[in-house]
């Protein structure tokens, strides 16, 4: 009988720490932004790059930590990864992963630099999801001068706009490619969403950063944080 006593106390117990209901580990879902940027030293344009990724951590139960629970990369760049700045014509482009893509930038002998992990929003996190889907979708296609000679519809994009039509607040005009690439386009971008809100740019997250690889040896594959400027 004090078996029995015993099992559903620890029964009820485990009920309270990790929920009882199917919503209850949602409350502890958390949302997090990692921007990088490449580029070739000395600068070439082709040899530039702007990504991102999110990481979706979970607490599986009250007294659990933090758990990674998803990763996903918006990396575009054409499906041959030869990235030609004086191409007239869109072509067909690819979204590659974070490791695919600190490789191919590391094979072209350029710098790694990333800003964060800056905690956002779980919208933000659905939209940078729902953009990812779109660009995988077949229905946009590559071009690393987008601003001209290409539609204005979202059909054609380049890295950097890839990552900046995430900003709710500014079109691609505000982040054009004839004005910033590489490292510093893609700290254009965390500025922007700074100064607007859409990430938490007080409170960086670099643990989470070990946990994607951003800290494995040898280099280039580190990435460098580099703080926001005050």
């Amino acid at each position: 009988m004090l078996r029995r006593i015993r099992l559903i106390t620890a029964a009820f117990v485990a009920l309270w720490l990790c929920g009882s209901s199917p919503n209850s580990a949602s409350a502890e879902d958390r949302y997090f932004l990692v921007v990088f940027g490449s580029q070739s030293t000395p600068l070439v344009p082709r040899f530039t790059h702007t990504w991102a990724t999110v990481i979706k951590t979970t607490r599986p139960c009250r007294w659990h930590p933090l758990e990674i629970a998803e990763v996903n990369t918006i990396s575009w760049l054409p499906a041959n990864l030869n990235v030609r700045p004086l191409a007239l014509r869109p072509e067909v482009g690819a979204n590659y992963d974070l490791a695919t893509t600190i490789q191919a930038m590391s094979a072209t002998g350029q710098r790694i630099t990333y800003w964060g992990p800056f905690e956002i929003d779980s919208k933000f996190h659905q939209r940078f999801l729902e953009h990812k889907t779109k660009l995988e979708g077949g229905s946009v296609f590559y071009k690393a001068v987008d601003s001209i000679y290409a539609p204005q519809d979202g059909t054609v994009s380049n890295c950097i706009h890839a990552v900046s039509d995430l900003d709710r607040d500014h079109d691609r005009g505000y982040y054009s490619e004839l004005s910033r690439i590489g490292e510093a386009a893609s700290e254009f971008i965390v500025i922007s969403l700074a100064q607007g809100k859409q990430i938490d740019a007080q409170l960086p997250q670099p643990w989470l950063a070990e946990h994607i690889g951003l800290t494995a040896s040898p280099p280039p594959a580190n990435g460098t944080a580099k703080p926001l400027p005050k």
